[in-house]
């Protein structure tokens, strides 16, 4: 049984649907990827919907995101002290599952010899990997097509399903509740994998912890994201589809870009009844990333209790929506007004936002950071620096405790594996998917030496 139809679970799904004949299962929180669609994004408003298409559904948070697939085993990862399994032979693998309909930059080693000249002299650094990517329309189609492939390999799915509790059996099986529409049922599985990424990381954390399973608290990103116009972002746009710009180590703080989106829209992620502001890559006139500063959780909190409450104080400035600045009052310290936005050169994508001062709910020595970031990366952009660029509050990243597995995404209870996001051991859609795979090669080496 597989919790969550992310990528962690899909690639589970697919590797033991491949690799053996044991009868799958996977339970899904969210709808069908036909049925999922956010009013936020196709007609401005936020529903509130019970359950966010958004975050949930077939496919996972992916679906509304970029789809970029960082092809690294050294990126979206915290496995190193986990397991070596995550090579790159194991990347190559989740790319010619998911990578089929994606795209790739190139751009030659003279202009990226340029580009890392100017970085150095701005004292910044910057990562290149390959990096593909698959506009949200056409994700669309190509995981719809999925979606029928693992069922036609014989893979049940139950949507709009969630598991709300296990335990296991003196038997070694697992036992899980599963809730639906029509009311609870009881389901036993030899071997239960939870994939259920940031968003359900509240349940599966509590879930453990009555297990005796532990987790730890680990550093996470907080900052904000800008939206600007497309051509503003060119000089950096052609090295890749997410080239990774970040701070010298020395220095006060660790700052870093994260998640651009070309062309792309502005979209409100809700987590766990908190709202983040991220992208996705359409057809649009503007491009929009992340700069996130690297924050520590103070003892005795934990990443998420801590994260989440840091998301919920800015969400409360915002009356539970994403606040909304241009980029010259959040230097100013002051509140952006509605003319002002209605007339700004750039256009927010995003139209349901509250407007607010961000700057007042950083240090003012970390907002002088931040400021200096950007201005840094404006050397690369001209224009970012502009009092027109926007800016949107709150982004985060690496929420999640690190739960404790062994080298094959293992708990300390038999046979009971956690992968993808929701370990907090990676972040994104191709370290997610190598998680799900490294526990379905664990799980059907043990079902063939059973058969044996």
């Amino acid at each position: 049984m597989i919790v969550g139809a992310g990528p962690s679970g899909l690639m589970a799904a697919y590797e033991l649907s491949s690799k053996t004949s044991c009868s799958i299962c996977i339970v899904e929180k969210g709808n069908e990827v036909s049925t999922r669609d956010c009013e936020l994004i196709s007609r401005g408003k936020c529903q509130n919907c019970r359950t966010c298409n958004v975050v949930h559904g077939f496919a996972g948070a992916g679906l509304f995101s970029d789809g970029k697939l960082c092809l690294s085993n050294k990126v979206g990862e915290r496995l190193e002290d986990i397991t070596d399994r995550f090579t790159p032979e194991l990347v190559k693998t989740v790319d010619r599952f998911l990578g089929v309909e994606a795209q790739v930059k190139y751009s030659s080693q003279k202009y990226i010899d340029r580009i890392k000249k100017i970085t150095n002299e701005i004292s910044l650094d910057l990562e290149l990997y390959p990096v593909k990517a698959i506009p949200h329309r056409k994700s669309v189609v190509f995981l719809s097509a999925l979606e029928r492939e693992i069922r036609g390999k014989g893979v049940t799915i139950f949507t709009n399903t969630y598991a709300s509790k296990l335990h296991q059996l003196h038997s070694g099986e697992w036992e899980i509740t599963i809730r639906t529409q029509d009311g609870d049922r009881v389901v036993r599985s030899r071997f239960l994998l939870i994939g259920t990424g940031k968003s359900g990381a509240r349940w599966l954390l509590s879930q453990i912890a009555n297990l005796g399973i532990k987790s730890r608290a680990t550093p996470f990103y907080f900052g904000v994201r800008l939206e600007t116009k497309r051509e503003t972002l060119n000089n950096i746009m052609r090295l890749s589809y997410n080239p990774k710009f970040f701070t010298k180590k020395d220095g006060s703080f660790f700052i870093k870009t994260h998640c651009f989106a070309e062309g792309g829209v502005v979209i409100a992620y809700h987590y766990d009844g908190v709202r983040v502001s991220g992208g996705f890559t359409d057809d649009t006139d503007n491009a929009s990333f992340s700069v996130l500063v690297e924050h520590y959780t103070p003892f005795p909190f934990r990443t998420l209790e801590y994260s989440h409450w840091m998301c919920k104080l800015m969400n409360r400035l915002g009356k539970n929506k994403l606040i909304l600045q241009r980029l010259g009052d959040f230097r100013r310290g002051k509140t952006s007004k509605k003319i002002d936005i209605e007339n700004n050169l750039v256009t927010p994508t995003l139209k349901d936002y509250a407007l607010g001062d961000i700057s007042s709910f950083f240090q003012e020595n970390l907002c002088s950071a931040i400021l200096d970031f950007i201005k840094k990366l404006n050397c690369l952009c001209p224009g970012l620096w502009d009092d027109s660029t926007l800016i949107y509050g709150p982004a985060s990243e690496w929420v999640v405790d690190m739960i404790a597995l062994n080298s094959e995404m293992e708990t300390a209870c038999k046979n009971l594996y956690v992968i993808g996001d929701g370990s907090g051991a990676t972040q994104g859609i191709v370290a997610a998917a190598s998680t799900g795979l490294i526990a379905a090669q664990s799980v059907a080496e043990r079902i063939s030496k059973t058969a044996k």
